[in-house]
């Protein structure tokens, strides 16, 4: 049994690559595979629509046309590690479309070996993690309000957690209490 799939003879193993190879062409996740030297050799449909580029215009090319100039010194660093056999899970960074505009993807990169083990490239799995980003900064947003709120009102005010204990006080209260530290 491999990959939860028993593949006790070749017609098993067929189905097996025939399923992954679907998976990867349907799924939203930008997937393609690179060389050492950075060549992309494979491009699925979901790196088309996510990146731009149909994979016509990108095969052959080096996937440095995806990293913004301020990042290529880590795209590089993030290859080398997986040139020493190490897997790359959900890194986040930005990369960029044909159009020019960058995206935030969480990258995922892997070894590609050989029948005898030897690294010969290595693939990659962009999944875009815009909306993520915008909620961060929501939410950031949000708590720089409420935080700004809390230390403009003038009346002393207290938050306090399930246990009873003081999360946090203002400066009137501080005031009141001569609080020199942190409760």
């Amino acid at each position: 049994m491999k990959n939860g799939i028993n593949e006790t003879n070749g017609d098993n193993k067929l189905n097996t690559i025939f399923h992954t190879a679907t998976i990867v062409e349907t799924t939203s996740d930008a997937i393609f595979s690179s060389t050492l030297d950075r060549r992309i050799l494979s491009w699925n449909p979901g790196a088309e629509k996510l990146l731009g580029y149909s994979a016509q215009e990108i095969l052959g090319k080096s996937s440095d046309l995806l990293v913004p100039e301020d990042r290529i010194k880590e795209a590089k660093l993030l290859i080398n590690s997986v040139m020493k056999d190490k897997k790359l899970i959900n890194f986040e960074t930005l990369r960029l479309r044909k159009d020019g505009t960058e995206i935030p993807v969480s990258v995922s990169n892997s070894p590609i070996k050989d029948a005898n083990g030897k690294i010969i490239g290595f693939s990659s799995t962009y999944r875009d993690i815009s909306v993520k980003k915008r909620h961060e900064l929501e939410l950031l947003k949000s708590q720089r309000l409420l935080e700004g709120l809390f230390l403009s009102i003038e009346d002393g005010l207290v938050i306090i957690d399930t246990d009873y204990r003081v999360i946090k006080y203002n400066a009137p209260i501080a005031k009141w209490y001569s609080f020199k530290k942190d409760v």
